[in-house]
């Protein structure tokens, strides 16, 4: 096993998920497609498959997730050159993290080797 993604196996633990009503695992699929588009330099794919994910976040209370969601996009957003929208997700997440959720702090370091290494942790 490689440890790649299957397209098939994710599209059918998203409909699993989706049948159950399960947000949180819809989410995470859709983080986990974004993941793979990134990796394939689909990175428009990648960002609708992010933003999927970021609203599914939201409508569920898991602060870890929504946060995860948040790095993804504000990646993305850097990667397309979209400054503002990467600010806008850095923004929330500061919020986040000050507020509800402080491990995400370490994502916003100022070290841009210890940012890459939490970024590709997730």
């Amino acid at each position: 096993m490689t440890g790649a993604l299957d397209p098939a196996r994710l599209e059918a633990l998203t409909q699993a998920a989706h049948a159950a009503g399960e947000l949180p695992q819809q989410a995470r699929a859709a983080l986990a497609l974004s993941l793979h588009l990134e990796q394939r330099s689909d990175l428009t794919g990648a960002l609708d498959a992010a933003q999927r994910a970021l609203a599914l976040a939201r409508a569920c209370p898991d602060l870890p997730l929504l946060g995860e969601c948040l790095i993804a996009l504000r990646r993305l957003h850097e990667a397309l050159g979209r400054v503002s929208d990467a600010e806008t997700c850095r923004a929330e997440l500061c919020d986040l993290a000050a507020q509800a959720y402080a491990p995400l702090a370490l994502a916003l370091a100022p070290d841009p080797t210890l940012r890459r290494l939490l970024w590709a942790a997730i």
